[in-house]
C-alpha cells in the first residue's frame, strides 16, 4: 500500500504487507491517525489455504502497530469505529468479525451473509455496523451481533460509504446507480 501526497503527487511512504499477496481494503480511521489494511495470501500445504490478515499502521510514521489474523479464509473489507478503538472486518466466507484494536482477539463473530461480505463499516454514532454482501442484502447490526434491520437490494452492491456525521449511507451498484439511504430511528 502506497500513501501519496495529494499536492505533489509523490509517494510519502509504502506500507508493507504480504509478498505475493493482495490488498483487499485500506481505510483511515476517522481521526486520520491509523491506517487499516486487509491483506490476503495463498499458501500451499498439500492444498491451497487462504490466509487473511489485518494490519494497523501509524499513519504518521508508517510503522505497523498491530496485526490481526483472520481465522478462516480471506478478508474482503474493513472499517474503524468512529473513536478508532474497534474494527469490523468482513470475509469472503460471509462472516463479520468485530475486533478491539487494543487486543488481537475477536470480540464477536456474526455469520452475516451468504457469500462474500463486500462492505462493512460503523455508523457515525458507533452503536451499529452496516454490512452489504454478495447475497445482495444490506444489513444493520448492533455491537452484540443482533440483526436490527435488513433490506434486499436488486443489484450487486459494489461500493458504499457511511456519512461521517449523519446516519446515512451511499451505495454504488453494478448497473451504474448511486443510492443514498437515510437511516431513521438508529440513535
Amino acid at each position: 500500500v502506497v500513501v501519496w501526497d495529494a499536492n505533489s503527487g509523490h509517494p510519502v511512504r509504502t506500507l508493507e504487507g504480504y509478498i505475493n499477496g493482495t490488498t483487499a481494503a485500506a481505510r483511515y480511521s476517522s481521526d486520520g491517525r491509523w491506517i487499516g489494511v486487509a491483506f490476503n495470501s495463498t499458501v500451499k500445504f498439500g492444498r491451497y489455504e487462504y490466509i487473511g490478515e489485518i494490519a494497523i499502521f501509524d499513519a504518521e510514521s508508517g510503522r505497523r502497530t498491530l496485526t490481526l489474523k483472520q481465522e478462516e479464509g480471506e478478508v474482503s473489507c474493513l472499517g474503524f469505529s468512529p473513536d478508532g478503538k474497534m474494527l469490523v472486518s468482513g470475509g469472503k466466507n460471509g462472516e463479520i468479525l468485530l475486533w478491539e484494536r487494543a487486543g488481537e482477539s475477536i470480540q464477536l463473530k456474526i455469520p452475516g451473509h451468504m457469500g462474500s461480505v463486500r462492505i462493512c463499516d460503523f455508523l457515525q454514532n458507533g452503536k451499529f455496523i452496516v454490512t452489504a454482501g454478495e447475497d445482495r442484502w444490506l444489513r444493520i447490526w448492533d455491537l452484540e451481533g443482533t440483526l436490527i434491520n435488513c433490506a434486499p437490494f436488486p443489484q450487486d452492491i459494489l461500493t458504499a460509504d457511511v456519512h461521517p456525521t449523519q446516519l446515512s449511507i451511499v451505495i454504488g451498484d453494478s448497473v451504474g446507480y448511486v443510492h443514498l439511504f437515510e437511516l431513521i430511528g438508529l440513535n
